[in-house]
Parts: C-alpha cells; structure tokens; sequence
C-alpha cells in the first residue's frame, strides 16, 4: 500500500509566516473562530509548559476553488497552497496574538485577542484592566513577540518595575528567564 501523506515539522513562526503570506489557508466550508479568548490563554500556557498541544493536519490542494486565508488583511499569495483540516482553532489563536491581528469570530465579526503575561509568576491571563495598570504584567504579549528580540524588552521591564517597587537578584533573574521562555514560543515545534 502506497502512504499518499508524509509527516513534517514546522516552528510557531514558520507556521505564522504561511498564514501571513496567505500560503497556508483554511477550506471555505471551515467554520469561523470559535475559541473563547480564555482557550487562547491556555494554549500558551500548556506550551510554555511544554505540554503537547495536538498535530496538525494540512492538505496541498493548489487547484481547490474554494479557500480562504486567515485574518482580514489582504495576503502575497492569491489562493492559499495548503489549507488546514485540523488545527484551525490553534493556529488562528497563534496567528492573532503572535501578529497582533484580528481574527473573525463565530459572529462573523472582527475580533482583537490580547493576552497579558506576568513575568514573576509565569502566568498568562486574558487581558484585563487590572493587567493593563499592574507593573508586574505584561499587558499584550504581542508586544514582546513582534519585537526584534527579548534583551531590550527584559530590561525595560525590569526598570519599569523597578520604579514601583524594588526587586530582588532573584527576581530580575526570575524575570529574565521567563520572558526568554515566552520569547521562545516562536521556536516551539508542531507535528504535520
């Protein structure tokens, strides 16, 4: 028997350069974003834990009439190569926060997702006001995973902190290492 599908890997970030350039898109029969931002939120908290988070499951389909690409800006590719048939939720979740790009929800609206992080705890929350004043809180990790690199980002925090409370070796230290942790999840590695 002839296996007609092979098996591949792809990091976070080669995955949402695909989707970015409209090379990876979804069958038109695909339903829209479902997932509740709290599903987003645990999404990266499982990875940042290094949890496995399921395969994903694409089909190259270049002369597939019906496909559309992910988010609300116009794409380089006209017509996605592969469309994605199992995976769609994560990926778009991944898509929007990574980017910074809405996504169209179940109500075929625009939607915004921002995810806040706190460095001293490791912990991921839906964004809040709380989030937004707290010092100790990452407000949109968008922020830092847009960014060039997490160097710069580690010690403007750590000043930013620094200025309403004072903090310990330990804590810059703490700080430090998970925000390169977070930093990493573009390197994080799916099963296709």
């Amino acid at each position: 028997m002839e296996q007609i599908y092979s098996n591949t890997s792809f990091t976070v970030n080669q995955l949402i350069e695909k989707i970015d350039t409209g090379e990876l898109g979804l069958p038109e029969l695909q339903r829209p974003f479902v997932w509740q931002n709290t599903k987003v939120r645990d999404l990266f908290d499982s990875m940042l834990c290094g949890y496995p988070v399921g395969y994903l499951m694409f089909w190259e389909c270049p002369d597939m009439d019906r496909k559309k690409t992910i988010g609300t800006e116009a794409k380089s590719y006209a017509s996605p190569k592969d469309v994605i048939i199992d995976g769609q939720q994560r990926l778009t979740s991944l898509y929007s926060v990574m980017k910074g790009k809405k996504v169209i929800d179940v109500n075929y609206k625009e939607r915004e997702i921002i995810i806040s992080f706190c460095p001293l705890t490791n912990k991921f929350e839906v964004a809040t006001a709380v989030t937004k004043r707290s010092p100790e809180w990452i407000y949109n990790i968008t922020d830092l995973l847009m960014g060039a690199g997490s160097y710069s980002y580690i010690t403007q925090f750590i000043a930013r902190l620094s200025e309403s409370r004072s903090l310990t070796d330990e804590e810059r230290h703490l700080i430090s290492e998970n925000i390169e942790g977070l930093f990493r999840l573009k390197e994080y590695s799916f099963q296709v």
